[in-house]
């Protein structure tokens, strides 16, 4: 549970762990500011909360932003035809 303020049973207990937000130094700054250009061509794609500021939101943005841009390289038919 998170944040959970009652007690929980020890035997019901599988795995504990402590998060933190991540701490960004310079080399991350700077790695965050190449994300246009990783993504500009290939056929591989970084998104991730780590290139904004950590947060589960900013992890989705991250994943839009590779949704949108996949949806402006990739050519759909106007009908699909059966095989």
């Amino acid at each position: 549970s998170v944040d959970y303020t009652g007690s929980i049973n020890p035997e019901k207990t599988y795995w504990q762990t402590r998060y933190e937000h991540p701490r960004f130094d310079a080399a991350a700054i700077s790695a965050q500011q190449r994300l246009p250009e990783l993504n500009a061509s290939g056929r591989i794609r970084f998104c991730g909360s780590y290139f904004r500021n950590g947060f589960h939101e900013d992890a989705l943005w991250s994943a839009l932003n590779v949704v949108d841009d996949l949806n402006n390289r990739i050519k759909r038919p106007n009908e699909l035809v059966p095989v």
